[in-house]
């Protein structure tokens, strides 16, 4: 039984960064960050979809912890474009992921599939934006 609690416990505590940062970054989003001001940042161009294809790509640590600074963000108003451009990016690639596929790959291999996950997230953000003004998605 003290076996089975220590055993959750340590869990908790692997997990507990993830939880803490998918608590607080939300709540900083919602009360500092206006999704007016990254629009007006990124313009709302095809270009715009590129910062946060890019961004995705680059984010540490798992998606799951990003979900609710998202969400928050879509509530105001973010385009949905940009959200799946970075849950895509985010999905196919990640920083950590670097030396492991080096050491077990090569670079090049590296280089193609990182050029191929940014080209798949920046055309996934392009469908949708062009979703977005056909009004598909209704708010």
């Amino acid at each position: 039984m003290i076996e089975v609690f220590y055993n959750s416990f340590v869990e908790f505590l692997t997990i507990f960064p993830v939880l803490a940062f998918s608590v607080v970054v939300p709540e900083f989003v919602s009360r500092y960050v206006h999704a007016k001001k990254i629009e007006t940042h990124l313009k709302k161009s095809k270009k715009g979809i590129l910062i946060p294809t890019g961004i995705g790509i680059f984010a540490p640590g798992p998606l799951i912890a990003y979900l609710p600074s998202l969400f928050m963000l879509r509530k105001k108003g973010l385009p949905l474009s940009y959200v799946v451009a970075f849950i895509t990016a985010h999905t196919f690639m990640g920083p950590l992921r670097v030396f492991i596929e080096i050491f077990y790959f090569d670079i090049y291999f590296f280089i193609v599939r990182t050029t191929l996950a940014f080209i798949m997230s920046f055309s996934i953000g392009l469908i949708f934006r062009a979703l977005e003004k056909k009004k598909f998605f209704a708010r």
